[in-house]
């Protein structure tokens, strides 16, 4: 799950932490829904699509809703997200995963509101994810990735 390894990104950063109020076990980003008891603020995530794009390669995009009764704090938290993740292909160096190496990611959408029954602002920020899943690598070798019949795929978007 793709989705994990960017929440596991996210949480070690300590800015992100902090703005969040997160403490101990509770980083304060949920997927797709929150606990009954959460307090803002808190990020809900969600896999928004996901899918190959072309032979070895798949994409999956990501919606971050960023959210807190504080209208700046919220935007904080989405400006934090898109610094973090808006790396093109800078992104293949930052995600640690045993699962997928990572190609590029860049931010495609946002938007925000006023969530009036439950008093918080929404700040929403989506991103696409390229990447390809590890068992078709058999090593790096620069900006190309060997497959095991020797094909080298291109890393660059």
């Amino acid at each position: 799950m793709i989705e994990q390894d960017v929440i596991n990104y996210l949480e070690n950063d300590s800015i992100l932490y902090g703005l969040l109020g997160a403490s101990g076990t509770n980083n304060k980003m949920y997927p797709v829904q929150i606990p009954h008891d959460s307090e803002d603020p808190y990020i809900l995530y969600n896999l928004i699509s996901d899918g190959s794009i072309e032979e070895n390669f798949l994409e999956s995009s990501i919606s971050f809703n960023c959210i807190s009764s504080d209208y700046i704090i919220a935007g904080n938290i989405r400006d934090r997200i898109t610094k973090l993740l808006d790396r093109q292909d800078g992104i293949k160096k930052l995600i640690d995963s045993n699962n997928y190496k990572y190609v590029w990611s860049k931010k495609v959408g946002g938007s925000e509101f006023n969530d009036v029954d439950l008093k918080v602002f929404n700040k929403v920020t989506i991103f696409d994810f390229k990447y390809t899943e590890v068992e078709y690598l058999l090593k790096e070798d620069g900006d190309y990735l060997l497959t095991e019949n020797g094909e080298r795929i291109i890393l660059q978007p």
